[in-house]
């Protein structure tokens, strides 16, 4: 099913955002590095057509209301500013006068007192171009994780929803995590990502599909885990030049983890190979061993 911006059912095609990060074929992208023995894994961007173009839904949505009622933090409940800025921008978002202009603005100070149904909606404000609001995925992807953060299952879905197209595993991160908050639809959509990985890299559409595949299996994302299953996609993928591939490898040899004995000289080759191939955290990673 196809929506518009306002996440209605529309015939024909819809316009989306261009993703900010598109790479076929490429993983050049770093992830934050973390302080010896435990750097953290990295997912790799990987064109993966979704099989169904998602929404983005709003707290204000009368369909999301049940699943995610738009409240701020339990400490900010007593909040009646930040509930009134809140409820007063999302109820601009419906109303079709010229005042709908002004929703952004009252999200905005909601969300800047941590209202998580604010963040959710502010974000679909910039993700969709709201108003006279440019699109600005970047910071979307941003207020959502914010929302995510607050305790938003929705905001968590909408931040993997972002990523579905061009990084299976960091969708299935977010959105395994407003599965496990309970968010029935975030599991269907879950199961929806890990099939598409899974099939994207037993189809051998590209290298960097496996590493996306393996970072779910060692994490359990909507699947049972399998770290050492995880490690061989990690090693082939990395024989094939994927430099996140590689970097997850040698962390794995860094820390003795997935059945595999610790070898720090291994693991520093592993490092080295992926610096090589652009992979910036293992650079750091390796220059530390």
């Amino acid at each position: 099913m196809l929506c518009d911006e306002r996440g209605l059912p529309v015939s024909g095609p819809v316009v989306r955002a261009r993703p900010l990060l598109v790479a076929i074929g490429l993983t050049g992208v770093s992830c934050a590095s973390a302080p010896p023995p435990a750097p953290c894994p990295c997912a790799s961007e990987v064109v993966v057509k979704p099989a169904v173009a998602p929404c983005a839904d709003r707290a204000g949505d009368a369909t999301a209301i049940a699943q995610e009622p738009g409240t701020p933090r339990a400490g900010d409940a007593g909040d009646a500013e930040t509930m009134r800025e809140a409820k007063l921008g999302m109820a601009l978002l419906e109303d079709p006068s010229p005042q709908r202009l002004e929703a952004a603005a009252h999200l905005a100070k909601a969300c800047d007192r941590d209202h998580s149904g604010a963040c959710n909606d502010l974000g679909w404000v910039y993700a969709t171009g709201f108003g006279v609001t440019p699109v600005d995925e970047k910071r979307a992807r941003q207020l959502y994780v914010k929302a995510c953060d607050l305790g938003s299952s929705l905001g968590c879905l909408n931040r993997g929803r972002l990523s579905r197209a061009t990084n299976a595993a960091e969708a299935a991160e977010f959105m395994a995590k407003a599965c496990t908050a309970g968010d029935e639809k975030a599991c269907e959509e879950l199961a929806g990502v890990v099939a598409q990985a899974r099939n994207a890299c037993e189809s051998g559409q590209s290298p960097p599909s496996c590493n996306n595949w393996g970072y779910i299996q060692e994490y359990g994302l909507g699947t049972k885990a399998d770290a050492p299953a995880a490690f061989r996609l990690y090693e082939s993928a990395c024989a094939k030049d994927v430099g996140d591939a590689c970097r997850n490898a040698g962390i794995v040899h860094l820390e003795g983890t997935a059945g595999v004995a610790k070898d720090p000289k291994l693991a520093k080759a592993r490092f080295d190979q992926a610096c090589k191939l652009g992979n910036d955290a293992a650079c750091l990673s390796a220059s530390k061993l």
